[in-house]
């Protein structure tokens, strides 16, 4: 691989990293502002997870196409695409934070989980072909914890673990990028 794709590529597992770290400060911060804070009711907290939203879901829109323009295969780049449209969800999930469009944010919720979970599979296959079983592995958690939640849990923990998980997987597979440049593919 030429020393500057392997470069880029690295940033972009980077920026899948930092995607998740600023969706969860946002979540944190309204914690932090309000112990009380949750996903269903409104608080003034909620410009914390605005900000966390929308941020956090440019930052995976921008890792997809790290993967689109760096993914090693069709899978990889289809991949890519299915990261750009879960990561612009996300951002639109910070828009519609009202309480009059909650039907738009569940929606949006489901479409980040869907997205998701055809880029983690894509993904998964491509690094299963490829002999990475730590991550096929941790991947496969991740995913039966998201069907567990789905299974059990209410609709809004549900959303909640849906998109834990999906951002799991975005760090997980960030760290699988920035492994491979550093490893050199041993990952």
């Amino acid at each position: 691989m030429h020393k500057d794709v392997k470069d880029h590529s690295i940033a972009f597992g980077w920026v899948g990293i930092s995607s998740v770290a600023v969706f969860f400060a946002g979540i944190l911060a309204c914690v932090a502002v309000d112990p009380a804070w949750s996903w269903t009711a409104s608080s003034d907290a909620d410009k914390y997870y605005t900000f966390g939203c929308i941020l956090g879901g440019i930052l995976v829109a921008l890792y997809g196409v790290g993967k689109i323009q760096y993914g090693k295969t069709i899978g990889y780049c289809f991949a890519g695409v299915m990261i750009v449209l879960a990561g612009i969800c996300i951002a639109l999930q910070g828009v519609f934070t009202d309480e009059s469009v909650t039907t738009v944010s569940k929606f949006l919720f489901i479409l980040v989980a869907i997205f998701s979970l055809i880029a983690a599979s894509l993904c998964t296959i491509e690094q299963n072909k490829a002999g990475k079983t730590l991550y096929v592995g941790a991947v496969m958690v991740i995913v039966l914890t998201a069907l567990c939640f789905i299974a059990s849990a209410g609709e809004n923990d549900m959303i909640t673990a849906v998109t834990a998980c999906a951002l799991a997987w975005v760090a997980i597979d960030g760290c699988s990028i920035v492994l491979e440049n550093i490893l050199g593919g041993k990952n």
